[in-house]
C-alpha cells in the first residue's frame, strides 16, 4: 500500500506533464513582442485587459524591448492613480487638461462623475446639458484647422462618458501628430470610443488615421504583410534603431515560435488568442482577392498553413466558415473547401457547428462528403433527436432534398416518434410526402391521427387532408383496413369521410352508405354525416 501511494504523485507527473509543461511555450512572449513591434517609434498602444497587456510590460520592463511605446491599459484608464503615472514615467504623455479641476488634481476625475462627460462634450466642440439619456455624442474632434474626426462616442447607461473614452479623446487630441497612436486587435469596438471607422488595421493594431476606412479597404497592406510574415527568429527587435532596421529589411516582423510544433500543448485560451492572426491573413486574403492577384492570395494561404497549422491549433468555426465562403469559394478551391468542412466538423464538440458544416457541404454540391458526415457523425453518434430534425428541417426549407440525407431521413422515421412534438410530426409528414417517401408519409400520417385526434388535432379537416393524401399513397385496399382496424377504437371523423370516398372509388356504395349509418348510430345529430350519406345514395343512383 506505502509503495502504492508512493506511486500514484509519479503517474500523475507522467500522465499531465505535457499539457502543464510550458518548456518552449513563447506565445505570450511573442504575443507581447508582436504587439509592440506592430507600433512605429514613439507610439501609444491602447490595450484591453489582462492578456493584451502584462506581457508587453513584462517585455519592456524585465526584456528591455521596445520601451519606447507606451502601453495604455483602458481599464485602468478609468482611475486617477493610472492616469498620473502615464504623465510621470517615462515615456511620458503630454496631457493638456483645460479644467482647472483637473489641473489641480487628476483625483477630481473620479471624485466627480460629470467631468468626464462636460469635457468629452468641450473636444467634441459640445456642450453637455445634462440632459438624460442619451445614446452617442455627436463627436468633432479637432486635430488642427485644417483635420476634424467626426464620429460618434456610446454613452455609458445613456447618462454619462467613461472616464477612459474621455481620456481617449483628450490623448488624441494632445498627442496625435506628435505620437502614432494605436489600438490592439483585442480591443473591443465598444472600447474603442466610436473611432471604429477611423482605425486602419496592420497586423495585430489598429493605427488611427484621419481618413474615414469605410470608404476603403481598411488596412495598410504592405505593412500588415510585413508585419505578419514571420521574421528571422535570431534577431529580436529591441531598439527604435532595431525596428526601423528591420522596416528596411523587408523581412518580416512578427514571431510564431513552436505553432507549428507537434509536440506542443496549447491551451484554449492560447488556441482562441491565434485566431487574431488568422483574421489578419483573412483580411489580407480579402484585399488581394478584390484586387484579383491570386499568386499573393496562394501565397498568404500557404503562410498561414505553414505558421498555424490546424491539426496543432483547430481554426476557429466561424472564422472557418468565412474561409470556406470568402477566399476559397471564390478560388474555386474545392479540396480546401472539403478539408475545412471536415476539419471543422472533426475539431468541434458543439453540435451547432457539426450541423452547419453539413449544411456548407451539400450547398456547395460534395454530395458524398455530406452522405459520409451524415453517417459518420450524425447516424452513428448519440445526436439529439432535435438536432437531427433542426438539420432537416433546414436542408429542406433552403437547399431542397437531396438523395444524400437518406441516412439522415432513416434514422428519423425508425426513431420512437411518439415523443415527437404535433408540430415536428405534421412538418415531417409534409416533407415525406413531399419528397415521395411512402413509408415514411404512411408511417407520420398515422401517428397524426391517431395520437392526437382528440387533441390538437380535433379538426375534422385537418384529419381528412392528412386522410386523403394517405389514400393517395396507400393501395387501397391496405388503406381501407387501416381505416377499419382504426375505427375499432378510435373514430377519427375526418379518417372517416375519407374511407367513404376510398368506398365509393371501388364502387362499394353499400359498403359506404353501412359504415355512415355505423357512425349515425352514435351521431345522429351531425349534419355533414347525413349530408355525405345523402350525396352517397345519389352517386349510388347515378350509376
Amino acid at each position: 500500500t506505502k509503495i502504492i501511494f508512493l506511486l500514484m504523485p509519479l503517474k500523475m507527473f507522467a500522465a499531465d506533464y505535457k499539457e502543464h509543461s510550458r518548456k518552449d511555450n513563447y506565445v505570450a512572449w511573442d504575443y507581447g513582442y508582436n504587439l509592440l513591434n506592430s507600433c512605429e517609434p514613439n507610439s501609444i498602444i491602447f490595450t484591453n485587459g489582462d492578456n493584451d497587456t502584462f506581457p508587453l510590460w513584462y517585455l519592456q520592463e524585465v526584456e528591455n524591448i521596445r520601451k519606447d511605446v507606451k502601453v495604455v491599459n483602458l481599464s485602468l484608464l478609468n482611475t486617477p492613480w493610472y492616469i498620473e503615472q502615464l504623465m510621470q514615467e517615462y515615456p511620458k504623455l503630454d496631457i493638456n487638461f483645460k479644467n482647472e479641476l483637473l489641473k489641480n488634481d487628476i483625483n477630481n476625475i473620479e471624485s466627480d462623475y460629470l467631468i468626464s462627460t462636460t469635457e468629452g462634450y468641450r473636444l467634441c466642440s459640445s456642450e453637455f446639458t445634462g440632459e438624460i439619456p442619451w445614446d452617442y455624442l455627436d463627436c468633432n474632434l479637432n486635430l488642427d484647422n485644417n483635420t476634424t474626426l467626426s464620429f460618434k462616442v456610446p454613452a455609458y447607461r445613456q447618462q454619462v462618458l467613461r472616464i477612459q473614452d474621455y481620456m481617449i479623446l483628450q490623448l488624441i487630441k494632445d498627442l496625435f501628430f506628435k505620437k502614432p497612436i494605436y489600438f490592439a486587435a483585442t480591443v473591443s469596438d465598444n472600447n474603442q470610443a466610436g473611432l471604429g471607422k477611423y482605425l486602419q488595421m496592420e497586423g495585430m493594431t489598429y493605427r488611427l488615421v484621419t481618413k474615414n476606412q469605410t470608404e476603403s479597404d481598411g488596412l495598410n497592406y504592405n505593412k500588415m504583410k510585413l508585419n505578419l510574415t514571420q521574421s528571422n527568429l535570431l534577431d529580436t527587435i529591441k531598439t527604435e534603431e532595431d525596428y526601423n532596421n528591420a522596416l528596411l529589411n523587408q523581412k518580416g516582423i512578427y514571431r510564431y515560435n513552436n505553432l507549428n510544433n507537434e509536440d506542443m500543448f496549447y491551451s484554449d485560451n492560447i488556441k482562441r488568442l491565434v485566431q487574431n492572426y488568422r483574421i489578419g491573413y483573412l483580411r489580407m486574403m480579402q484585399y488581394q482577392l478584390n484586387k484579383n492577384n491570386l499568386e499573393e492570395v496562394k501565397l498568404l494561404m500557404n503562410q498561414l498553413d505553414e505558421y498555424f497549422p490546424t491539426n496543432i491549433l483547430p481554426m476557429d468555426p466561424w472564422l472557418g466558415f468565412e474561409m470556406i465562403d470568402k477566399i476559397y469559394a471564390p478560388l474555386n478551391a474545392q479540396e480546401n473547401q472539403k478539408n475545412m468542412i471536415n476539419h471543422l466538423i472533426q475539431s468541434n464538440s458543439d453540435i451547432n457547428v457539426k450541423l452547419i458544416a453539413i449544411l456548407r457541404s451539400l450547398e456547395l454540391g460534395y454530395y458524398q462528403l455530406t452522405q459520409d458526415l451524415i453517417q459518420n457523425h450524425i447516424v452513428s453518434k448519440n445526436v439529439p433527436i432535435e438536432s437531427k430534425l433542426a438539420l432537416l428541417f433546414e436542408v429542406i426549407n433552403n437547399i431542397g432534398y437531396h438523395s444524400s440525407l437518406n441516412a439522415l431521413i432513416d434514422e428519423i422515421v425508425n426513431s420512437d416518434i411518439d415523443y415527437l412534438s404535433l408540430n415536428d410530426k405534421y412538418t415531417l409528414f409534409g416533407i415525406f410526402y413531399q419528397i415521395k417517401n411512402k413509408d415514411a408519409t404512411i408511417k407520420f400520417g398515422k401517428s397524426l391521427l391517431i395520437n392526437h385526434y382528440t387533441g390538437d388535432l380535433s379538426d375534422v379537416n385537418t384529419q381528412k387532408y392528412i386522410s386523403d393524401i394517405l389514400f393517395e399513397v396507400m393501395a387501397i385496399d391496405n388503406f381501407i383496413i387501416f381505416c377499419q382496424q382504426t375505427f375499432e377504437t378510435d373514430k377519427i371523423e375526418g379518417l372517416l369521410y375519407t374511407l367513404i370516398n376510398a368506398y365509393q372509388f371501388n364502387g362499394d356504395y353499400d359498403l359506404a352508405i353501412e359504415e355512415l349509418d355505423k357512425w349515425l348510430i352514435d351521431n345522429p345529430l351531425n349534419q355533414r354525416m347525413k349530408n355525405k350519406k345523402q350525396k352517397v345514395i345519389e352517386n349510388q343512383s347515378i350509376q
